[in-house]
């Protein structure tokens, strides 16, 4: 399982019991409260080292394969792309009834997409 893996990765020995969350730019601040994984932000009159702007790609690198998954979810299960406006301690039950749909689809499909 996955409690069986090295876990190596960044915020470790900050939060070690937590998943981490690849995160956009937009989110500079959530490292301070979660296991947040965010690209570095050019500083004003500033560049980026070579070392933080190879950080940035492997980050983009492993965020567009969630946002294209997301992206797969929102075309084609409205409850992923509109407000959700039902009684909301149902909300993770019908997300997870959603992802595994979404994931035997896939995974019983001639194509992928």
């Amino acid at each position: 399982m996955e409690t069986e893996l090295a876990d190596e990765g960044p915020l470790t020995t900050e939060h070690p019991d937590s998943w981490a969350v690849l995160a956009d730019k937009g989110y500079q601040g959530l490292a301070a409260d979660f296991r947040a994984i965010t690209p570095f932000k050019k500083q004003p009159l500033r560049e980026l080292t070579f070392e933080q702007m190879e950080t940035n790609d492997r980050i983009a690198h492993d965020r567009v394969l969630v946002e294209n998954y997301f992206g797969r979810l929102c075309t084609l299960w409205a409850m992923c792309s509109d407000k959700y406006r039902w009684d909301e301690g149902n909300y993770d039950m019908f997300f997870s009834c959603v992802c595994s749909s979404h994931q035997f689809s896939c995974a019983n499909s001639s194509t992928t997409q």
